[in-house]
């Protein structure tokens, strides 16, 4: 039996399954800059999805601080167990502080709140500067791959020319063996910039919290030094060092909740007594009482010392933390401008000075070469300097973008979209 699909529904089927392998490669390519990955991993990271809860935990406990104790209802019944005489006590009573405990809760509890929003804004400012740090790697690493294959490809025609003028009985063989040798270096250190690229790579899809088949494209580079500048003034408080403060702050409420534990709760309260009791020759009479009772804890044998002193240590050591965060705050900002600025003249150096210096050696040097004035190893030393200097300055460009992104962390005005 013939089937009726037309002769062309097989092309038909071709095509679908190449648009959709074509679709699902794409799929998979994300495109990236430096500021669209910040923005992601700020969207999308599980560690501080995980982090930002500690915010709802803070509320919670601030909604539960400085809530009085609940009532007591008490009862009590003696029955007398040779007559009809008993004793029925019913009595309400309720905790009242003696001091100002519960604002002093209260207000521990609100600092912590602002604590916990602080460290949120850092773990967010922690993971942009990862981010970024790792953007600048990964673009740099790129960057460096693109130059290694351009000067795989200009060595492998230069290595060419050299053969052809070797089969024509005008140079060397061995000319053209130096220069593979040369291309081997070359491709090693191909692969070693694709291995450290893919380690990039991988650690930035964990901090963007994508799958680990997502392939990113960047579709920028790093910026020329010469174009931007290291910032000079600082921005807001970091968040660490506003959690820091806060947590001092927070350290120093605690020692005045502290004394304030040293009186505990009085208790007053209010009952009722029905007795029966049998009076002869009356009979059994019912007597009713109303009353108030009142408890005041004495502060005689704990007084709350350790806690006190406790608290105060605790004091003390968020200040001093303070303090010693502060001091390395300004240290980061120091040596990364420091950086900035050396990684800066470096480049200006080899791409003004250095670099032209050792093309034009390299250029003169092949063309006594040619005129069989100097040996071949001199123009392979000169051009090794010159593949130097090319490498030593995309470097340069990658640590002075690190040092830029470092100081803008290290100032607390680091974007965080």
């Amino acid at each position: 039996m013939k089937s009726n699909t037309p002769s062309f529904s097989r092309p038909l089927r071709c095509f679908a399954l190449a648009l959709a392998t074509a679709v699902s490669t794409t799929a998979a390519e994300m495109p990236l800059t430096i500021e669209t990955a910040t923005r992601h991993a700020v969207a999308h990271n599980a560690d501080l999805a995980a982090a930002q809860w500690t915010v709802a935990e803070a509320r919670g406990r601030l909604t539960q601080a400085g809530r009085w104790s609940n009532p007591e209802l008490e009862g009590e019944f003696a029955p007398h167990v040779r007559g009809r005489e008993s004793t029925l006590t019913v009595g309400f009573s309720q905790r009242f502080p003696l001091t100002a405990r519960l604002r002093l809760e209260r207000t521990v509890a609100r600092t912590h709140v602002q604590i916990a929003e602080a460290e949120v804004r850092n773990v967010t400012r922690q993971l942009c500067l990862q981010v970024r740090e790792t953007a600048v790697r990964s673009i740099a690493l790129a960057t460096e791959i693109t130059l290694r294959e351009q000067q795989i490809a200009n060595a492998q025609a230069l290595a060419s020319t050299l053969r052809r003028a070797a089969e024509a009985g005008e140079g060397s063989p061995i000319d053209a063996d130096h220069l593979d040798l040369e291309l081997a270096r070359l491709e090693s250190r191909r692969l070693q910039s694709l291995a450290a690229q893919a380690e990039t790579h991988g650690h930035l899809l964990l901090l963007l919290g994508l799958p680990p088949e997502t392939t990113l494209v960047w579709t920028e580079t790093l910026a020329d030094p010469a174009t931007l500048t290291m910032p000079e003034s600082a921005g807001d408080v970091r968040p660490d060092l506003a959690a820091a403060r806060a947590r001092a702050v927070a350290a120093n409420q605690a020692v005045d909740l502290a004394r304030a534990h040293r009186w505990e709760d009085v208790r007053v309260g209010l009952f009722g007594e029905v007795n029966r009791a049998e009076d002869a020759p009356v009979g059994v009479e019912t007597d009713t009482l109303l009353g108030m009772r009142l408890a005041l804890p004495l502060p005689l044998w704990n007084r709350g010392r350790g806690r006190l002193e406790e608290a105060a240590a605790t004091a003390a050591r968020a200040e001093q933390e303070t303090t010693a965060l502060q001091q390395r705050v300004e240290a980061e900002a120091r040596a990364a401008r420091r950086q900035g600025n050396t990684s800066l003249r470096l480049a200006e150096s080899i791409s003004q000075n250095l670099l032209p210096k050792a093309r034009r050696l390299e250029e003169r040097l092949m063309e006594h070469h040619r005129a069989g004035q100097t040996p071949f190893a001199e123009v392979l030393r000169a051009r090794e300097r010159r593949l130097e200097l090319e490498t030593a300055l995309a470097e340069t460009h990658r640590d002075f973008h690190l040092a830029r992104v470092r100081l803008l962390a290290a100032q607390g005005v680091l974007e965080t979209p």
